[in-house]
């Protein structure tokens, strides 16, 4: 089960954010929102720990690829501080889900490489200020 979440910044609601399981491809689903059986976990495995920042996207296409069945509840099941690992780490968890997207087979290899050509640029423009 997976629904949506409130996003809180500065201690304000600053949006009401949801995505949805069909297109795991292109977006993670809101994280804090999902109800895992443990069955699942014990069918599938948890969270795969080379992955720093993203081990719950992989832990989501991973599930998809299994034939776990995701159920969208269109209603708050969570609230999000802005702030994260993931938010400090931009540019890094960007690698990781170019990684992520190639071993699940949606990123062909030169796909691959070339979101981290893409992402090392960002980090070269970001030291310069640009």
């Amino acid at each position: 089960i997976h629904g949506l979440v409130r996003i809180v910044r500065d201690g304000k609601v600053s949006m009401v954010r949801g995505s949805s399981h069909q297109f795991l491809d292109l977006n993670m689903i809101e994280h804090p929102s999902c109800f895992v059986p443990a069955e699942v976990y014990r069918l599938h495995g948890s969270f795969d720990t080379r992955y720093r920042l993203l081990a719950d996207y992989e832990l989501m296409l991973r599930f998809a690829r299994k034939g776990v069945l995701f159920h969208w509840e269109e209603k708050i099941l969570a609230n999000f501080s802005v702030g994260g690992a993931t938010t400090v780490a931009y540019l890094q968890s960007l690698k990781e889900r170019a990684g992520i997207l190639r071993r699940y087979g949606f990123f062909s290899r030169r796909s691959y490489f070339i979101e981290l050509l893409k992402t090392q640029l960002k980090i070269i423009l970001r030291r310069f200020g640009l």
